[in-house]
């Protein structure tokens, strides 16, 4: 089991608010309301004692339990995402070849207590400014993918325990208890490399603060791809990526904005940092500015 004090209360909150967007697509796929429902049932049976089965296996499962989900196309996936937004099922370990199993959410997180609405939306966007300040009230409905009524609720909650600051965008806010934290002028630069899809990226409404237009595409091309990337000092320079070179790991760093060269060391360092955690030697690879 997998403690956990917050999947809970986020699954009940945003659970209704997710499933009726999928409903349209759903219907498409031959899944209507009753036999989601009957999936949900089906799959707590089918997965109790602390089963843990792979997406097909749980399809295979269903369909032998008498609930005729399409084995094939993107049926298995929504009947699955359906049932994780009901708060019934939830990734579970990794498979041989890395493919997920699904597992009972509350045999792997534990028993969770309710939350009022309100509460829960006050909640959340608390997470959000501590965690991607400073942030504006449309920063907090995008990330959440709340309704803008609901946004505003939860925003207007917490308002008393923010604090405004300035920014190139305009106006932005962060708790109140990190006003004092704020970073100030570094003796150096400042380098991280993030994976794709990291939050960095993904907590705002636009990324121009971190992320000049004329490059976004570099980084984030479309189709709901985000690339790994460099951020200096908090802004997007480069992009990442895994090569190999003699026995060692290479970091492929793919500037496309001009790099100064003292910004090598500290690259070098993020890069050594990276290979510190995974166990294994890497090394920089810099290429020209794209």
């Amino acid at each position: 089991m997998v403690p956990t004090a917050d999947v809970g209360w986020i699954v009940d909150l945003l659970g209704p608010v997710f499933i009726p967007r999928f409903r349209r697509r759903r219907l498409e796929l031959g899944l209507d309301d009753d036999l989601c429902e009957r999936a949900v049932h089906a799959m707590a049976e089918i997965l109790s004692g602390g089963r843990a089965l792979t997406r097909s296996r749980l399809v295979a499962g269903l369909r032998e339990a008498g609930v005729p989900v399409p084995p094939t196309g993107q049926a298995p996936a929504h009947v699955v995402l359906f049932a994780a937004l009901r708060g019934v099922v939830c990734r579970g370990l990794d498979g041989e070849g890395g493919e997920p199993s699904y597992v009972l959410l509350r045999e792997w997180a534990g028993h969770w207590e309710g939350r009022d609405e309100d509460a829960a939306l006050a909640e959340l966007a608390r997470r959000h400014v501590s965690g991607y300040g400073p942030a504006t009230p449309a920063d907090f409905a995008a990330w959440s993918g709340l309704p803008a009524r609901q946004a505003r609720r939860g925003w207007e909650q917490i308002t008393g325990e923010l604090a405004e600051v300035a920014t190139a965008a305009g106006p932005a806010w962060v708790s109140r208890e990190a006003v004092d934290s704020l970073p100030k002028a570094a003796e150096r630069f400042s380098a991280k490399l993030v994976g794709a899809f990291d939050g960095a990226l993904l907590g705002h409404k636009r990324r121009d603060l971190m992320l000049e237009p004329e490059h976004a595409r570099n980084v984030v091309p479309g189709g709901g791809i985000i690339h790994p990337a460099v951020l200096v000092d908090g802004r997007v320079v480069a992009r990442w990526k895994w090569g190999r070179r003699s026995k060692k790991n290479a970091v492929v760093v793919e500037p496309f904005v001009p790099l100064v060269p003292e910004l090598r060391f500290v690259l070098e360092e993020e890069v050594a940092d990276i290979g510190r955690f995974l166990g294994t030697r890497t090394c920089l690879e810099l290429v020209e500015e794209q």
